[in-house]
């Protein structure tokens, strides 16, 4: 009885069905909403966390295609000879045995990279072509590039012996020319114990840019990665955006890598935030409802505007309508992260380029070789060693590279991905990377 004398006294006029006007609100909003479907699927096809991803347009190539063809050129001008050759390479005397006396000095950064013998296609040409076809001779002068042919016997590789080679490789590496001893190698390639000696080439490469050359920066990628144009200079002022932020005193903590390349596969609506998600929606639906209420308490004309049936239909079917549909559209596509640096200490994924300040590096060799198991994967290991020691991880935002390689990887019988030249390498794919001329600046 108290209760319907509260309610009688504060809603005194209040209409129990909805009037014209409140009908053509909800109607207009049914509108708007479905408009708002529409927008999501012609714009959201890209985000593979959203309910609107379109597979065969989502991993469609727009701009790689292109790179790879300006990439391959430059490897075509460099086995004519067109491109001087960098000096000196490692393992080109007659013998064999270079020593590291050699070593490049003024280097501003290193790139290490391990190449295998792939079953089918070979990346490793378009992948340094990508990254060297448009430094400018400055730029140039100022990388040296650390090739590993990652087999005990090299020869098998078929690129071993590639006149583009020496032309665009600082350093040749294999193991017998550094004075690795070659039969523990041996026994990981019989064994095909694959992530242990993925692990060993990982700490092979950071050792070679470490000792062969005083780059301040090491960058160690994979064979199948495709450089955007203009990454070397965006790479660099990203560096030294972070090395400002150290130097202001914005966070006391040590910090291990930039990623050049990352996957928005694993960035959408994280279960381990289930309860913020709750709440803020929870906020969301109180809102109107509360805010209606108080309004038309301190506001009596409003009664019949706001009514208990219009609220109710606002409060629990449009705002949850548009909750919905705000989680469905996809993380990156609602909370697109800007373009520039963010920190990525979880949620991340996959080595295939990464950087490192060369102050950190003998830490993590000694980290990856003896405080981690070593059969497990590189990635998860160097993340592992990250997070024991407690160090920041940065990500350049979009991705400077794309993955490309594939042949590693299951294929799916019907993948839409098959219809493309380059195939996304079974979901390891940055999609904002293809958007890159467009001038997508997030």
């Amino acid at each position: 009885m108290r209760l319907m004398r509260w309610r009688s006294s504060f809603c005194h006029n209040c209409p129990s069905t909805f009037s014209r006007g409140q009908i053509k609100f909800l109607v207009s909003y049914l509108v708007i909403y479905m408009f708002a479907i529409l927008y999501c699927r012609w714009h959201f096809y890209r985000d593979p966390g959203s309910f609107f991803f379109d597979p065969e347009e989502g991993y469609r190539p727009l701009y790689s295609l292109k790179r790879v063809e300006q990439a391959r050129s430059f490897i075509r001008l460099a086995s004519n000879g067109s491109i001087p050759a960098p000096v000196p390479h490692l393992g080109d005397s007659d013998d064999g045995h270079d020593d590291a006396e050699a070593a490049d000095v003024e280097k501003t950064m290193c790139i290490g990279m391990a190449t295998v013998k792939r079953p089918f296609r070979q990346y490793v040409d378009v992948s340094l072509g990508s990254l060297l076809a448009d430094l400018t001779p400055d730029e140039r002068a100022n990388v040296s590039v650390n090739l590993l042919f990652a087999h005990t016997d090299p020869k098998i590789h078929p690129f071993f012996k590639a006149p583009w080679v020496p032309v665009v490789v600082d350093n040749v590496l294999t193991y017998e020319n550094v004075g690795y001893k070659l039969p523990s190698v041996r026994r990981l390639e019989r064994e095909r114990r694959t992530e242990e000696k993925r692990l060993f080439d990982y700490r092979f490469l950071l050792k070679s840019c470490y000792e062969l050359t005083d780059a301040q920066w090491i960058a160690i990628l994979d064979d199948d990665v495709l450089a955007q144009e203009g990454w070397y200079g965006r790479t660099m002022q990203a560096l030294g955006k972070i090395q400002s932020q150290k130097k202001n005193g914005n966070s006391g903590r040590d910090w291990l890598y930039l990623r050049l390349f990352y996957t928005e596969n694993f960035m959408g609506w994280n279960k381990e935030d289930w309860r913020g998600y709750l709440f803020w929606s929870l906020v969301a639906v109180s809102v109107p409802a509360l805010g209606g209420l108080f309004l038309r308490r301190k506001i009596p004309s409003l009664q019949n505007t706001l009514s208990n049936p219009l609220l109710a239909a606002v409060s629990l079917v449009c705002v949850p309508a548009a909750i919905i549909l705000y989680f469905l559209a996809g993380r990156i596509s609602v909370q697109p992260m800007r373009y520039g640096v963010h920190p990525t200490d979880q949620f991340t994924c996959c080595p295939q380029g990464l950087v490192f300040p060369r102050e950190i590096v003998p830490r993590l060799i000694h980290g990856l070789g003896q405080t981690v198991p070593q059969t497990r994967a590189v990635d998860s290991a160097i993340e592992e060693w990250a997070d024991g020691e407690g160090l920041e991880r940065w990500a350049l935002v979009p991705s400077a590279v794309q993955h490309i390689g594939r042949e590693t990887y299951r294929k799916e019988t019907g993948d839409p991905r098959e219809k493309f030249e380059l195939g996304g390498a079974n979901g390891l794919w940055n999609f904002r990377f293809e958007l890159h001329e467009r001038g997508t600046r997030g």
